[in-house]
Formats: C-alpha cells, structure tokens, sequence
C-alpha cells in the first residue's frame, strides 16, 4: 500500500529552475539549479537529450542554432551543459530528470537510451539513488526504463508523462510494469475528480506540472497531489508551507 502521512503538504519542485517565472533566460543552467539547492528546494526537473555520440546535454527544445540536438556531436553544442554538472549543482531531495526523443523509440533504441541514462546516473556522486526520478513522454522508453529499475530497487523511480491521468486500464498496466508513479497536467488534472485518488488507488505517485497559481496549487494540494512542478516554487512554499519533516517521496508497494 501507498504510505500517506497524515497533513502531509506536496515537494514543491522547480520546473527547469526556475525560481520565479520571470526567470526564463536561466532555464536548464547549471547557474539555475545551483540556485535551486542554495534555496533549499524540495526538488528540480530538467529536460535532456542523448547526443548521437551518446552525451547526455540538458536542453528543453530539440531544436538549437545548429540543428536538431539529437543530431549533432557534443563538440557542435558547446552552450549547453552537461546532465551530469546540472545534477551534481542541483544537490537538493528530488532530481526529475525528463528523457527527450524526438518519437518513442523502438525497442532496440529505448533500451539503449535506457541503459546509458542509467549508466550517466551511475557517475553521481555517491551513484544514483531513489533521489532521481526518471519521466518521459515515450512510454516505449520508461517501460524500459521500469524494467531495468526493478533490478535494482535503490535506483531511480519511473513515472510516465502524460497530458490528462490515465485510465484504469493504464493504470493497472503501469502499476504492473513497476512504475513509481505519473507526471499529468496539473489543469487536467484539476478537472478530473476522483483522478488522484485512483492513482493512488493503483500504487502510484502524482505529480502535476506546471502549476503556478497558489489556489490551483492549494487545491491540488488539498487533493493529495505527491509533487507539483513549478515556475514559482518559493511563492508555493510560502503558501503550501513546508513538506513533512523528512521532505521525502511516497513509497510506494
């Protein structure tokens, strides 16, 4: 069963991090996640993608001024910083670390790209913990992502990124896979009553992106939500106030 404290607030995570939604220039920055730890965060969520020379950059969009990033060596993206320098400056509970691909990708490049995630993850300081939470669009990928996870339960948990929750039907398939839990739209989500709990109902974890509005946060928070990502984490920690004492994520079982 999913452990639930009981007045238990949402880690507030910083969307890209941010600190303010002013501060889009800092976006996926080593600077910005180091700015993230010194403002003692509950947790970060960056975006990166694989080179075709297996480097992992963090970046948001595929799109760079010298093509696709999925396209070019790590020499051709010299502005963009590496998964691992952002990781280590953001040294805070949470570590979300959303997988890019241009498509989901078959089986053979799903377990590739899986593989050397994890190995990147690997080179942490102290190695990867339960602290990283892995989460991506492409189901192909985190499947595989899942497998490989329930190998070693102290590496990172798996959590799906969709628009709107997932059904029962996905649920169960997702619970059964080894998932820790599912990234939706905190508006979506908001929509849709009775939605966190059924995902809590099949053993997953909630995380709603990106919530901004104190009262849309407040009600989601209200509903149960395990973590929101956001652009204003610092006013959602003043308005939610402070997770429980030892800040950690739902385990889930």
């Amino acid at each position: 069963m999913r452990a639930e404290p009981a007045g238990r607030s949402p880690q507030i995570w910083s969307h890209r991090g941010r600190l303010r939604p002013a501060e889009v220039d800092a976006d996926n920055t080593v600077a910005a996640f180091a700015r993230v730890a010194s403002a003692d965060l509950d947790g970060l969520e960056l975006d990166t993608w694989m080179t075709p020379d297996e480097r992992w950059v963090v970046v948001h969009d595929r799109d760079t001024p010298g093509g696709p990033v999925d396209r070019l060596a790590r020499a051709d993206l010299p502005g963009l910083p590496d998964l691992l320098d952002c990781l280590q400056a953001g040294d805070v509970g949470t570590r979300n670390v959303e997988v890019k691909v241009a498509a989901d990708p078959d089986p053979e490049r799903a377990d590739l790209l899986a593989r050397r995630l994890l190995d990147e993850l690997g080179r942490l300081d102290g190695g990867v913990t339960t602290r990283e939470v892995v989460s991506s669009f492409a189901p192909g990928l985190t499947d595989r992502l899942a497998e490989l996870c329930a190998a070693n339960p102290g590496g990172p948990r798996v959590s799906l990124l969709c628009m709107a929750p997932p059904g029962p039907a996905q649920l169960a398939r997702l619970a059964a896979a080894g998932y820790w839990g599912v990234h939706t739209s905190g508006e979506l989500l908001a929509r849709s009553p009775g939605a966190v709990g059924a995902i809590h109902a099949a053993g997953l974890a909630v995380v709603a992106w990106t919530v901004n509005d104190p009262e849309a946060a407040a009600a989601l928070a209200t509903a149960g939500v395990d973590a929101l990502i956001t652009d204003s984490p610092l006013l959602l920690r003043a308005t939610l106030g402070a997770v429980d004492a030892d800040g950690s994520l739902p385990e889930l079982g």
